[in-house]
């Protein structure tokens, strides 16, 4: 009977091991919404995030004072451009935690300050519903438009009906040679119910069309109208 007790523990012990190293079986770090991360508390990254500097040169993700929207805070998340005789190419990726989705209608929003956007490089959106570790290529790129636009925090809002009911990590990669400086703030994940911050523009110069969250109709049915 020991041995059987023994054998028992030994296996749940193994099922418990590979729970946690799933990431469609390990629990979620983050399952109440609406959640907010504003960059506001403690050190950076912020618990659950994890931060890839693939360049390895000059920086990467980090907290700064330098420009803050959270109201009544001080801090925001951002990657500078890269510096030095040769202004290094820079590619540096923050990914959030593990966040589980209830189911659809879940959008993800999140403010951006761009500086010196006519050297623009990229800000790339990208969604996981399996590893967090960019390197095993699981992560998808989300169709969206930056609008590389400066003065201002600018609103952008992103659907995330494609992976209701899943577990996710959401991913801001940066790029760029002699490019821009991206400050990023107050990323929230909550139930869709319309554009909830200002400014917010769209240009319609990325090259989805519609643009995410937007629909259109053709009540004529004639074709190309």
């Amino acid at each position: 009977m020991r041995a059987r007790s023994l054998v028992l523990m030994v296996l749940l012990a193994a099922s418990a091991v590979l729970a946690a190293a799933d990431p469609q079986t390990a629990p979620a770090d983050r399952t109440t919404f609406p959640w907010l991360e504003d960059f506001e508390t403690g050190p950076f990254p912020p618990a659950g995030w994890d931060v890839y500097d693939w360049d390895e040169n000059n920086y990467c993700w980090g907290d700064t004072q330098d420009q803050n929207h959270s109201p009544g805070g001080n801090t925001s998340a951002v990657h500078y451009r890269g510096t030095g005789a040769n202004f290094d190419y820079e590619e540096g990726w923050l990914v959030s935690p593990a966040i589980q989705l209830p189911g659809p209608g879940y959008s993800l929003s999140f403010r951006a300050y761009n500086v010196d956007p006519n050297a623009w490089g990229q800000n790339i959106i990208l969604v996981s519903s399996g590893s967090s570790d960019p390197e095993d290529g699981q992560f998808e790129e989300i169709s969206y438009n930056p609008v590389p636009l400066a003065g201002d925090w600018y609103h952008y809002e992103i659907d995330l009906s494609a992976w209701a009911g899943l577990t996710i990590h959401v991913a801001f990669l940066y790029s760029g040679w002699e490019a821009h400086d991206w400050y990023l703030d107050d990323v929230q994940i909550s139930q869709y119910d319309g554009i909830g911050g200002f400014p917010w523009c769209e240009n319609f110069e990325f090259y989805q069309f519609p643009p995410s969250l937007w629909s259109f109709y053709d009540l004529d049915g004639v074709d190309g109208s």
